[in-house]
């Protein structure tokens, strides 16, 4: 399915702004915040303008964010789009270059003990658990995986903003495979399907491919 066909709305169905059912480890709003400071002319404050929402802009004024805490994503579905419109990006490849770096980063340090000798295979049978402690309720599980490919599943993704957990996983798996060695990275993801709903939030599932080359 091609990446403009996917959905990102900030939608939050009946919950106030910080209180959604869908919930995001603190260290991705934090590091988001504090690629802004780094990389926003005006930080955070020329951001403001561009979110407009006063329930949003509490939240992250608000908040502290701890690391191992979850909180409400549609939040950073907002600060996305946002960002997207003050770099001229589409929320998609702001997303994507994102979650690709943070995984570079993540590699070095977060998981380094874990990833120091492990093989593309090995990185790959790794994400769906790295997703399942970064994302809850939605979850990961490994199909298969072997020489060169793995196939995997995602499900419980919200589908009004189903796109961002796509793309964030294409720019991290692109990333993660990559510290690990990998080269030409590709990640295939099936259209989604129904999958329930939570609180009148309609939920999806979808299937995806990972293939990557050893590296040189």
């Amino acid at each position: 399915m091609r990446k403009e066909g996917w959905s990102c709305e900030p939608f939050s169905g009946p919950f106030a702004v910080g209180s959604g059912p869908f919930r995001v480890r603190g260290t991705v709003l934090s590091g988001a915040l504090d690629r802004i400071e780094r990389r926003v002319p005006g930080g955070f404050a020329a951001v403001r303008e561009a979110i407009g929402e006063p329930a949003v802009l509490a939240f992250f004024e608000d908040a502290i964010f701890l690391a191992s805490a979850l909180y409400d994503i549609v939040p950073l579905i907002h600060l996305v789009r946002a960002l997207a419109r003050l770099a001229g990006q589409s929320t998609d490849q702001l997303v994507r270059s994102g979650a690709k770096s943070a995984a570079e980063r993540d590699v070095q340090s977060l998981y380094r003990a874990q990833m120091k000798s492990a093989s593309p295979e090995e990185m790959a049978s790794r994400l769906p658990r790295i997703f399942n402690r970064y994302f809850e309720p939605s979850r990961a599980e490994e199909v298969s995986v072997g020489p060169g490919v793995m196939e995997t599943r995602f499900e419980r993704l919200p589908a009004p903003y189903a796109g961002y957990y796509v793309w964030s996983n294409e720019g991290f798996i692109e990333g993660a495979l990559g510290a690990s060695g990998a080269r030409d990275v590709r990640c295939v993801f099936s259209g989604p399907t129904p999958d329930g709903e939570i609180s009148g939030i309609p939920l999806v599932r979808v299937g995806c491919k990972i293939t990557w080359t050893a590296g040189v």
